[in-house]
């Protein structure tokens, strides 16, 4: 009936208030706005090459690549198992530090991040 309705429609605006709490999605984060420039920067094709397929080692295959709505709904799906505590951050050796998509970017970094130097970490 109508009350139940109402609950579901509470429920659903709960749900959508928690999820904005823990911030922008992956996706929005690395839009293709923020991704193509970065990937197409001096070097950059030389050091992802290695863990690309060999169809998207060229600069206009991986523009393609990151402007893909597979690539997006790949980056939605990966969001929501962060969120939701699906996925297990220590099976990447990473330790963790919450369930926003920040928190997890904040795992990687704090795993494979830049020492001050500008060097990558080993």
């Amino acid at each position: 009936g109508a009350a139940g309705g109402h609950v579901e429609a509470a429920r659903a605006l709960q749900q959508m208030q928690q999820r904005a709490a823990l911030g922008p999605s992956l996706a929005q984060i690395l839009s293709p706005d923020v991704t193509i420039p970065l990937a197409l920067e001096d070097g950059m094709l030389d050091r992802l090459s290695e863990h690309l397929p060999p169809e998207h080692r060229s600069q206009v295959e991986l523009r393609a690549l990151l402007e893909s709505p597979q690539l997006r709904r790949q980056m939605t799906l990966l969001h929501q198992a962060i969120s939701s505590g699906a996925l297990d951050v220590s099976h990447f050796g990473l330790r963790s530090q919450g369930y926003s998509v920040i928190d997890f970017l904040k795992s990687i970094q704090e795993k494979y991040g830049a020492h001050p130097d500008g060097e990558s970490k080993p």
